[in-house]
């Protein structure tokens, strides 16, 4: 099976994990434990990007979907620090 990186999740430009496919068109999240453990210190709300999505699903993770849904050049509504780099 083959995958590729989809989406790369920032916070304050440091990576806290990445979305990545495969050829069916499903998706993992896969978090980046360590950053997440040193930015948690710094004020991060980690519970929004610690869970792994070990199996290989059609959707992508809620807090992922639903933040590319409000995260439009046209409406900059969060203010977290996060990102979601394609």
């Amino acid at each position: 099976m083959k995958t590729k990186m989809l989406y790369t999740i920032k916070w304050k430009d440091t990576e806290v994990g990445n979305v990545i496919t495969n050829d069916k068109e499903e998706y993992r999240y896969i978090p980046n434990i360590e950053n997440i453990k040193k930015l948690a210190r710094q004020g991060m709300p980690c519970t929004l990007v610690i869970n792994p999505q070990r199996e290989w699903k059609k959707t992508l993770p809620k807090y992922i979907a639903n933040r590319l849904k409000l995260n439009t050049p046209q409406k900059r509504l969060i203010t977290d620090y996060f990102s979601i780099e394609e």
